[in-house]
């Protein structure tokens, strides 16, 4: 209900600093004193409000104005985007495994007058790869002592820039709902990238939409791991989880994703399908050097989960010649159950997947051993999720049914065609593109 009256990403983090300013927000680890690190929803205002001063010191920066990013799933990504949002400005997300020339067409198609990365070398990159005449400053979060003011493009630390903003006035205007709020670049890989105009409106529409599926409580925990850079982590990883009030922690990097997920024990996961087959294999090497009769359990276990599962979701259910000694074995599922929960820190209650299919046989044993995986369908043209399944009519053999808000229809060869508050108004720069893909009545 609380969320019913917010129209812009800003307000998705002010709405809690009256009812929950002292909650975690986020939990970083810090690399210097090797520890987890909390971060309130106060904390985080304080930061966003800093980095609104340092980009309103910035004259040449003015409402509309495009502002990129470069960094790594962490804190300073939240930063920039709430402050930029927050100053009417639109935040350009680069994604951090393109080529420097791909980053560098980003950066120029989208005129974007600001860079914000957090290493030096990756501007460096950047400007050997092409020339990029609309940017005027470059911010380093990372590294130390490397402040070039006078340059042609000036480079500045953080703390320079944040430094630089400490007596410059905030602007009066606030972003309204109908102001874009990203160009989100597509992959590219059936041409040039193209820059997707998804407005505040279009996302917050997505996010409580989204709780048609899914219902975060305050107090749970997301581990956030998939790109920022990417509208299914942006929208179900980190708007979502910053509108309900849950804490984000953010992985350390994927090589310590397993030994991320026992340290923080998180309840929800956001993830793309190789995630989770990661961890079904990793299940089953073990099982391959277990007894005979330990694969045989194993197996048992799933089989009764599976048909238990397929029961409270009106799927069919596969009988066989064991079936009539399910209620007898149920315990053996709850044991196994707890050796695949535990490879997720042992407190998982909502897993989702997108971006793919995932495959019928770890599908069928996630949800049969006590971990049903929510899957859904989406493209950021929709910022972007636009159908799921949910906790009470899960259908793994589907990505559910489409959002109560989106209207969906069949073109010519069966095209999905889609049409609601979450469609993107076009590419940006690319009428002819944006012709192709959205009617005139927005379909």
């Amino acid at each position: 209900k609380a969320l019913d009256v917010l129209t812009t990403l800003p307000e998705l983090l002010t709405h809690h600093l009256t009812v929950r300013p002292d909650d975690v927000a986020y939990k970083v680890y810090d690399n210097a004193s090797k520890s987890w690190k909390d971060l309130t929803f106060k904390n985080v205002y304080d930061q966003v409000h800093a980095w609104r001063h340092a980009f309103a010191a910035r004259s040449e920066l003015v409402r509309g104005d495009r502002v990129a990013m470069l960094l790594p799933n962490c804190p300073e990504a939240v930063f920039f985007d709430l402050s930029a949002l927050s100053n009417t400005l639109v935040p350009v997300p680069l994604h951090a495994i393109d080529t420097p020339k791909s980053s560098a067409f980003i950066l120029n198609d989208s005129g974007a007058k600001v860079l914000v990365t957090n290493k030096l070398l990756k501007w460096k990159q950047i400007r050997e790869a092409a020339e990029t005449p609309e940017i005027r400053l470059v911010v380093i979060t990372d590294d130390k002592d490397c402040d070039d003011l006078e340059a042609p493009i000036p480079v500045m630390t953080k703390e320079t820039f944040l430094k630089l903003g400490e007596t410059s006035q905030l602007p009066k205007e606030a972003p309204k709902a109908t102001d874009l709020a990203a160009l989100v670049y597509t992959s590219g890989t059936t041409g040039r990238p193209k820059g997707v105009m998804l407005t505040h409106g279009n996302i917050v529409s997505n996010v409580k939409a989204t709780l048609e599926c899914v219902f975060p409580q305050v107090g749970d925990i997301f581990l956030s791991f998939l790109p920022l850079s990417h509208t299914f982590e942006r929208t179900a990883g980190y708007y979502l989880a910053l509108a309900t009030g849950c804490t984000i922690a953010y992985n350390r990097s994927v090589l310590l994703l397993a030994d991320d997920l026992k340290t923080i024990r998180p309840t929800v996961i956001i993830s793309v399908p190789r995630v989770y087959e990661r961890i079904f294999a990793r299940v089953h090497d073990k099982l391959k050097k277990s007894r005979p009769a330990a694969r045989y359990l194993f197996d048992w276990a799933v089989e009764i989960g599976w048909r238990d599962f397929c029961r409270r979701n009106h799927l069919p259910v596969e009988h066989t010649g064991r079936a009539w000694l399910d209620g007898l074995m149920r315990p053996l599922v709850r044991k196994v159950s707890s050796t695949l929960l535990d490879q997720f820190g042992g407190r998982l209650r909502i897993a989702i997947s997108g971006g793919a299919a995932l495959s019928s046989k770890v599908a069928r044993t996630f949800c049969g051993l006590g971990l049903p995986i929510i899957q859904g369908y989406g493209m950021t043209e929709a910022s972007p999720i636009i159908a799921g399944n949910n906790r009470t009519l899960n259908q793994p053999n589907t990505v559910g049914k489409p959002f109560n808000n989106v209207e969906v229809r069949l073109g010519e060869g069966d095209e999905i065609q889609i049409k609601g508050p979450s469609i993107t108004r076009g590419y940006w720069n690319r009428p002819d593109a944006t012709a192709v893909a959205v009617t005139e009545d927005g379909w």
